[in-house]
């Protein structure tokens, strides 16, 4: 979902509104949504010295107003698939590719189960699916392949990733967590253009376990030497977010299919007017 400039609050039937005839985007949820909504308006409009009425300034932008005060985060992890890459969409080709090939149908609930676990996790589900229960290292060298055969076409960055990333790096240590394995997720990051990331990306198989459990987190925050307190985590999963929250980190959520209530912050993308914003102040 990406994220749409609108000058109209977020009201609408069935929780979407319709802005210029484009996409829906979310409804505010709550009031703390709805500041959310207003300080993204208030930058844009800062940026484009609109006036909020005539000869009166919009309000500057404060830290205090973030969900999350930039002042107090002294590191940022980001997680990678479907966050800052949009390898989500690589990897439902070769799913599907892999139940299909098996004479069944994909169908889309099948990815909701998926997203945001591992490789071993997703290739047990899928094996069950298709009368192959039991046969899960197997069918994970299969969709390894199938996987290698999309990421050929190329691995597009998701909006707002380079910026976002370059604009927290300047300021603060910024690591990668991941449940890919790491030569993977270096690759990805690398072939993607964010190879800048790659030295502090640390996949699940650095840790006993994937996420949800905490360990992909707790070993990034270890790594830049600052407590999880002090980090904010991006994801853009109820998994990564419970990985997060467990680990005691804030976290910033950029839902790939649905949010999740247990984030301090939601946006509907990275480039996101209040979170660049939010990026610039980090450290002040």
């Amino acid at each position: 979902m990406r994220h749409l400039r609108c000058d109209s609050p977020p009201w609408g039937h069935a929780g979407f509104r319709h802005c210029g005839g484009g996409e829906p985007r979310p409804r505010c949820a709550d009031l703390r949504d709805l500041r959310l909504w207003r300080g993204g308006l208030a930058v844009r409009r800062a940026a484009s010295g609109d006036r909020e009425d005539q000869g009166t300034p919009r309000r500057v932008t404060l830290p205090a107003d973030f969900p999350i005060d930039p002042a107090t985060v002294q590191a940022v992890v980001f997680d990678c698939d479907g966050l800052l890459l949009d390898t989500e969409t690589l990897w439902t080709g070769a799913e599907a590719a892999f139940v299909e090939g098996h004479g069944h149908v994909w169908l889309p609930e099948y990815k909701e189960h998926v997203i945001g676990t591992n490789l071993a996790f997703t290739a047990e589900y899928l094996c069950a699916i298709v009368g192959r229960a039991g046969d899960g290292p197997a069918a994970q060298a299969e969709l390894a392949a199938l996987a290698d055969a999309e990421y050929a076409k190329g691995i597009p960055q998701l909006p707002g990733a380079a910026l976002l990333t370059e604009l927290c790096g300047a300021r603060v240590p910024l690591a990668v967590a991941s449940n890919t394995h790491t030569p993977r997720l270096r690759d990805q990051l690398t072939v993607a253009g964010l190879g800048h990331l790659a030295d502090t990306a640390i996949g699940s198989d650095q840790v006993a376990h994937p996420k949800p459990a905490p360990d992909v987190y707790l070993a990034a925050c270890e790594s830049l030497g600052v407590s999880p307190a002090d980090a904010v985590a991006f994801e853009d999963t109820s998994h990564g977010v419970a990985s997060a929250k467990e680990a005691g980190m804030r976290v910033v959520m950029v839902p790939s299919l649905h949010a999740d209530h247990r984030a301090d912050w939601t946006v509907a993308a990275l480039d996101d007017p209040a979170l660049v914003a939010w990026a610039r102040m980090l450290g002040n």
